[in-house]
């Protein structure tokens, strides 16, 4: 065998073990993302702020998308072991960030889907953590981005940008005074 040979045979060796996953992570990164947020930003979301403010839109629907989450963390499931408060956390977070994305972008599920999949697919940057403490990191992480939207004034930006856009009351014309 020619000392070239050997070199190119490792290239060859990782080429069929990129090309599935380059097949494979679009659909496990991309449609669950997009399935979700078609449901919960396309669908749920919309309704909801019809009778409440976007922020309590927010958590509204982040409790029962977390719950429908949890079987995955019984034991022998695909996130068995890992921290369920994590989880929660990190989900209603998601809700709260991804609900501002969506009214802020003028109610865009592509974009939401896309930082959805941005989210789902951030496991490999915490290569070489353990991965059960990169979890929780991630459950304290995202509720903190959450709170600095919030105290930057990220939904209230948001609810003037709605009540600005809501047909005028009966006798009240132009944009709704702003809240005092």
């Amino acid at each position: 065998m020619s000392p070239h040979a050997r070199e190119t045979r490792p290239f060859a060796s990782e080429i069929k073990f990129v090309v599935p996953a380059i097949l494979i992570v679009p659909l496990v990164v991309l449609l669950p993302a997009f399935a979700e947020e078609i449901g919960w930003r396309g669908y749920a979301l919309p309704r909801a702020m019809t009778v409440m403010s976007p922020l309590r839109a927010a958590i509204v629907l982040g409790i029962p998308w977390s719950l429908i989450h949890v079987p995955l963390y019984l034991p022998g499931q695909m996130n068995g072991g890992s921290a369920v408060w994590s989880m929660l956390t990190q989900i209603i977070s998601y809700s709260i960030i991804l609900t501002w994305l969506y009214v802020g972008t003028g109610g865009s599920v592509l974009m939401t889907g896309l930082f959805h999949a941005l989210l789902n697919g951030m496991v490999p940057l915490t290569n070489g953590l353990n991965p059960l403490l990169a979890w929780d990191i991630r459950g304290v992480v995202f509720p903190v981005v959450a709170a600095v939207i919030l105290a930057l004034g990220g939904y209230r930006v948001l609810e003037r940008r709605i009540d600005n856009t809501r047909p005028a009351r009966a006798g009240v014309s132009g944009p709704l005074p702003e809240p005092s």
